[in-house]
């Protein structure tokens, strides 16, 4: 039987860092797992985070470990 790999988010954290500009960038952090590997890390600006944009990056993870002969 196949490994369950679709992914799941497990959290997700707003942060802030300042630029070398000296402004300041408002940050997603979504935190997932693919079945029972992980746990893998999105960040994304806030200006750039949407549900599709995060689904679509776990996706190419899981995509790429479902490859890997002893994953599938």
């Amino acid at each position: 039987m196949a490994n369950d790999l679709t992914p799941k988010v497990v959290n997700v954290v707003e942060d802030s860092r300042l630029t070398l500009a000296g402004g300041v960038e408002r940050r997603r952090r979504v935190t997932y797992m693919v079945g029972a590997f992980g746990p893998f890390t999105v960040t994304l600006l806030d200006s750039e985070f949407t549900a599709a944009r995060v689904t679509q990056e776990m996706e190419k993870v899981a995509a790429e470990l479902r490859k890997l002969p002893a994953v599938s």
